[in-house]
């Protein structure tokens, strides 16, 4: 294995490694707007007041 081949290796598995973090970043953001939504839909239920849940998430 010669020293491009071996660049491109590490670059693959870089690049894989940066998808894995992205999923896991994306699935624990869902997760979070989800809690989000759900805690906006209690105290609508409580308040009897519309919560802005895009408001909430910035």
């Amino acid at each position: 294995m010669d020293t491009k081949d071996l660049q491109i290796e590490i670059l693959t598995q870089t690049i894989g490694q940066l998808y894995k973090d992205l999923a896991e970043i994306k699935a624990a953001l869902i997760i979070e707007r989800n809690r989000t939504a759900k805690l906006a839909q209690e105290v609508e239920q409580f308040s009897g007041k519309n919560v802005d849940t895009e408001e909430l998430m910035k």
